[in-house]
């Protein structure tokens, strides 16, 4: 009986000790009061377990960051709901701990922290939010990984949120992405199979140049969404969101992720955009046919091509018409470009070439 109680008390400590629960020297001092309080054949269970105190003080800063629930059941979700959980990080050493951000296995993740920098005893809460729309049926699990600075070494902290999805509304594409230039439009399927579908009240985006047209019903419970993403978006890449109101509680609300990769519109780009050549000892030049075409489809007049090396020579069309212009090549070029000049539209581009003694190549910049 004694041999268990000693074992549970070594054990408790062991355990406060490495969740910073009780301070270093009482939790110390207090295993060696009892541990010499033993009988002479008891002290072996004693020694065993003082050698846990050492390990755990040294391992005490190492897992200074801590979540008292870092595995979370939710159960039973419906695909289209929305999931979010919060975990509660708690700096249990006596260093500041320094977070450094969260990966998730998984795009449809969303981690924010409330706060970065944690003094000992203070906690930041990680609130990750799950898109469901983009999962299958099944049971899932989605774990995210905490990354954070304790001193000049770095840890982490596995954090994971588990559930069982069931699927009665589908969106299809579950996410949008835009990369081009100028205006450009999808198409939103949205399906209930429920005998009591739901019906669309509103859809709102977060950005004023991503809207939505009029939303047409094919038939009992399946309706199309145009989006359009006008002119007016900004050059670059950014992430929105549209969200779709229904008059269903369960679903009062469904969020579609959506990418924008909007690039600046160029009045004339070449096809390819990068001509490589490989070339040996005793070949004659080589050649290669580069296309121009401007963005707006009008007819192209180059009126002048200018390389930077006497190695490089250019043929072209005259005509007003879709623009071609080959490059011939010899061996001695390398690293050299080609600017190509148009009349019609007013535009210049610029070719670029790199290679070894017996490779070059040539393409727009």
């Amino acid at each position: 009986m004694r041999y268990q109680e000693k074992r549970g008390l070594c054990d408790a400590a062991t355990l406060a000790l490495q969740r910073g629960l009780c301070s270093r020297k009482e939790s110390a001092g207090s295993l060696q009061a009892k541990a010499f309080r033993s009988r002479q054949g008891e002290r072996d269970v004693s020694t065993i377990s003082l050698w846990a105190i050492p390990l755990a003080l040294f391992g005490a800063d190492a897992a200074s960051l801590v979540c008292e629930m870092a595995n979370v059941d939710v159960g039973v979700v419906k695909t289209g709901q929305r999931l979010c959980r919060q975990f509660t990080l708690t700096n249990h050493g006596n260093q500041t701990v320094e977070i450094i951000g969260a990966s998730a296995a998984c795009g449809c993740l969303k981690p924010t922290f409330s706060r970065m920098v944690l003094a000992p005893g203070e906690q930041s809460d990680l609130r990750v939010e799950v898109n469901t729309l983009t999962q299958p049926a099944g049971p899932k699990i989605w774990p995210v990984r905490v990354v954070y600075r304790l001193g000049k070494e770095t840890h982490e902290l596995n954090v994971s949120i588990r559930a069982r999805l069931i699927e009665e509304i589908t969106i299809r594409p579950p996410r949008l992405a835009f990369h081009a230039c100028g205006l450009l439009k999808h198409v939103l399927i949205v399906q209930d199979r429920r005998d009591s579908p739901l019906r669309i009240m509103r859809i709102e985006s977060s950005a004023p140049f991503l809207k939505a047209g009029d939303v047409t019903e094919i038939e009992p419970g399946t309706y199309r969404v145009p989006l359009i993403l006008s002119e007016a978006c900004p050059p670059g890449r950014r992430d929105e969101v549209v969200c779709i109101y229904t008059n269903d509680t369960g679903y009062g609300e469904l969020r579609i992720p959506v990418e924008i990769d909007k690039r600046a519109k160029r009045r004339v780009t070449a096809y390819p955009n990068r001509v490589h050549f490989l070339a040996s000892r005793g070949n004659p030049a080589l050649s290669r046919i580069v296309a121009l075409r401007s963005d707006d489809d009008q007819p192209i007049a180059i009126e002048k091509v200018i390389p930077d090396h006497q190695a490089i020579s250019c043929r072209w069309s005259t005509a007003s018409a879709p623009g071609c212009c080959r490059p011939d090549f010899h061996r001695s070029t390398r690293d050299k470009r080609i600017r190509l000049g148009c009349k019609n539209p007013r535009s210049a581009q610029t070719t670029g070439s790199n290679g070894s003694d017996h490779s070059g190549s040539a393409g727009m910049a």
